[in-house]
C-alpha cells in the first residue's frame, strides 16, 4: 500500500501557468511586483502606492540595479528593515507592508487561477489516480494551487490551524497562506497600513474567497529568502510534529518544484530527516538543486527524477 508525502514549491504554480498559457501569461509567480494590481476597494490607486515605504525602497533599488529580480528586492528590503538604525516602528511597518503586498498580490493571482478548468492538467489527472494514497503535504506556496487541484480531484483537505477543516489530507503551509488571518486580535485595518501588526503567534481565521481582497489584520507570510521566524507558531509546529511522528509510514515522498534555498533548508531537511531511508524520493524539477540531490543521496536508497510531469508510481 502506497503512502505519499508531497513537498511543494513554486514549480507547481509555474507548471499550471504553462498549462493554461496565455490565460495566466501576465501572472508569473516569480515576478509578483510586475503584476498590475490596484488597492483593494480603490480602483484608482495602484496596490504599491498604498504601501509607501515598500514602494519607495523598490524605486530606489531599481534605480541602483535595473535588472534586480523581484525576490531579490524583497530580500534586500527585509535586510534594510532589520539593519536600518531608524525608528523601530518604521522597520516593523516596512515588514508588514511586504507581507500584505504578497498576501494581496497572490490573492489576485489565485482569483485568476479559480477561473481555470483543471480537468486536463496533468497534475489533476495524477491526483485523480494517486490522490487516495496521499497522507500529507507541505506547501511552501502562499497561493492555493495545490489545495485547488486536490479538491478538484475530489480530495478533502485539512490544513493545520484551520478549525473548520477537520477531514481529509493533512496540509501544512509553514510560510503562510493567502486565506489565513489571525484571530483574537482586533485592530483597525486600512491601506495605507497605520498599525504594524506582525509576529503574533495567534490562532488562525480562515478567509473565504470573497474576503481575500479585504484588508486583513496580519499577513503571517515568510518573505522570499527569509529564514522563518514562525516555526513555533501554534498552526505550524503541530504540522512538523505530525511529520516527525509519522515519517516512517511514507513509502513515497514527491518533491515538486522546490528550489532548496538556504533559508528553507532547515525546514526541508527536518522533513527529509523524519523519513525512512527506504522512502522512495521523487524529485519533479527540470533543473533540481545540486545541493538537494546531494542531500538526498546521503540518506535515501531510491531517488528518481521526473523532468517536468508526474508519472506512474510503482
Amino acid at each position: 500500500m502506497k503512502s505519499i508525502l508531497m513537498i511543494v514549491g513554486n514549480g507547481l504554480s509555474l507548471d499550471l501557468r504553462k498549462f493554461v498559457a496565455p490565460q495566466l501569461e501576465k501572472w508569473n509567480p516569480t515576478y509578483p511586483l510586475q503584476w498590475d494590481l490596484y488597492t483593494p476597494g480603490n480602483l484608482a490607486v495602484s496596490w504599491l502606492q498604498s504601501l509607501p515605504k515598500l514602494n519607495k525602497i523598490i524605486s530606489s533599488l531599481r534605480q541602483k540595479e535595473p535588472k534586480i529580480s523581484d525576490f531579490a528586492i524583497f530580500n534586500k528590503s527585509l535586510q534594510f528593515a532589520k539593519c536600518n538604525s531608524g525608528p523601530r516602528f518604521d522597520k516593523a511597518l516596512l515588514e508588514a507592508e511586504m507581507q500584505h503586498f504578497l498576501a494581496i498580490a497572490f490573492s489576485y493571482f489565485q482569483l485568476e487561477v479559480d477561473k481555470i478548468n483543471f480537468d486536463s492538467w496533468v497534475w489533476n489527472e495524477w491526483f485523480n489516480t494517486y490522490g487516495r494514497h496521499i497522507q500529507g503535504a507541505v506547501s511552501f506556496n502562499y497561493d492555493l494551487v495545490l489545495e485547488s487541484a486536490m479538491k478538484q480531484s475530489g480530495l478533502s483537505v485539512r490544513r493545520f490551524g484551520v478549525v473548520s477543516e477537520s477531514q481529509g489530507v493533512y496540509v501544512l503551509k509553514p510560510h503562510g497562506s493567502i486565506d489565513f488571518d489571525i484571530n483574537g486580535i482586533v485592530v483597525p485595518v486600512e491601506y495605507p497600513i497605520q498599525i504594524a501588526c506582525i509576529r503574533n503567534n495567534s490562532p488562525l481565521k480562515h478567509l473565504k474567497r470573497s474576503e481575500l481582497l479585504e484588508p486583513r489584520t496580519e499577513a503571517d507570510i515568510v518573505l522570499p529568502y527569509e529564514y522563518s521566524t514562525q516555526l513555533d507558531y501554534q498552526w505550524i509546529k503541530p504540522g512538523y510534529d505530525w511529520i516527525q511522528q509519522n515519517g516512517a509510514i511514507f513509502t513515497h515522498c514527491i518533491i515538486v518544484g522546490l528550489s532548496y534555498g538556504k533559508c528553507d533548508r532547515r525546514e526541508i531537511d527536518f522533513i527529509l530527516n523524519s523519513l525512512s531511508t527506504k522512502t522512495r524520493i521523487i524529485v519533479v524539477n527540470p533543473k533540481p538543486s545540486r545541493d538537494l540531490m546531494n542531500k538526498l543521496k546521503e540518506k535515501f536508497d531510491k531517488i528518481t527524477k521526473w523532468k517536468n510531469e508526474p508519472k506512474d508510481l510503482y
